[in-house]
């Protein structure tokens, strides 16, 4: 499998990461292709945490975006 098997997603956690990226999305207002965002939900689920805890950090690192207009999201 090689380099591929590095990218690969559990199939049973498909709709346990769609359900996350469109919660969060709508919650701050970004869409799914902004860089490095779908990354860093697939990597903190690969941590093991739960939808809270990576509903939390999406919050605080992405709430920053210079076009957002503010500077945080109260969690």
């Amino acid at each position: 499998m090689g380099l591929l098997s590095d990218f690969a997603i559990d199939i049973d956690n498909l709709e346990f990461l769609q359900a996350i990226l469109v919660d969060a999305c709508n919650e701050l207002k970004i869409t799914p292709d902004h860089q490095g965002f779908v990354a860093r939900v697939v990597d903190l689920r690969s941590q093991g945490h739960s939808r809270e805890e990576i509903l939390q950090s999406l919050r605080v690192e992405f709430a920053r975006l210079p076009d957002r207009g503010h500077t945080a999201i109260d969690p």
